[in-house]
């Protein structure tokens, strides 16, 4: 389970050109804020 969310992670910053938040962000991408996307990102590593 936790490597399928750094997967979801990985691949929404991907095509989000590696943009957290805004129009367009990963965030958005994975229907999330970017105040709850990035906390996760560190305790998943990805930053």
């Amino acid at each position: 389970m936790r490597q399928r969310g750094r997967d979801n992670i990985s691949n929404a910053l991907q095509h989000s050109c590696a943009k957290v938040s805004g129009k367009v962000g990963g965030a958005e991408l994975l229907d999330m804020k970017p105040t709850t996307l990035d906390p996760k990102m560190k305790a998943l590593g990805i930053v």
